[in-house]
């Protein structure tokens, strides 16, 4: 398994041990900025890196929709608290 794939392993195998103890709500966050973290490591670094952390390919367009659908949600969410005086 690569780095990636052993940390997001990781994580699901102790979901429940992280739930146990309330940490289910870090937990997320913590994962997604470990895994962008080695997403801009990987493109800053290039070939200096090892074959299985080197990036591969272009981001797939569902990934692209999928990021546009969240800025949507960013803006419908600052429109909600401004409406609401939040």
């Amino acid at each position: 398994m690569t780095l990636p794939e052993r940390i997001v392993s990781g994580t699901l195998v102790w979901t429940w041990a992280i739930y146990t103890f309330g940490g289910l709500y870090v937990a997320g966050p913590v994962l997604a900025w470990m895994l962008a973290g080695l997403v801009a490591i990987s493109l800053y670094l290039g070939p200096a890196l090892r074959r299985d952390l080197r990036p591969t390919g272009s981001v797939p367009v569902l990934v692209w929709i999928w990021i546009l659908g969240m800025l949507l949600m960013l803006v419908a969410l600052w429109v909600g608290h401004f409406n609401w005086g939040l």
